[in-house]
């Protein structure tokens, strides 16, 4: 049973926050928050990659590689893929780094935890 919704960055448009909270979803997201329904908002800067082509992989390992120099005292921070981004050598191996070094200087957890 779904109990939220992340849409494609590109597809979050004005009206998307309130279209999930009236679906009767507990969140959503965005680049920079968990969205929590009825009210509520958790800041959470999201690492994520990008494979569609070669520029945007090497861009998206060159962000993540900044967002843990420059992020990594956030109390939350979201990685976001998808597994066809997996299938460049660049990011799979930068995916393979962020994961380590996020659970290795936090612990890993779930929506349901952060509601709580």
């Amino acid at each position: 049973d779904p109990c939220g919704f992340i849409p494609p960055a590109w597809l979050f448009r004005r009206g998307a926050e309130a279209a999930v909270g009236q679906a009767g979803l507990a969140f959503t997201e965005d680049a920079g928050a968990i969205h929590w329904f009825p009210g509520g908002r958790v800041a959470s800067p999201v690492v994520r990659w990008s494979a569609r082509t070669s520029m945007r992989a090497w861009g998206s390992v060159a962000v993540a590689e900044a967002r843990w120099r420059l992020q990594r005292a956030a109390p939350v921070v979201r990685l976001a893929l998808h597994p066809r981004d997996l299938s460049h050598p660049a990011v799979a191996a930068s995916v393979e780094r962020a994961l380590r070094d996020w659970t290795g200087a936090r612990r890993a957890g779930r929506y349901a935890e952060l509601a709580a």
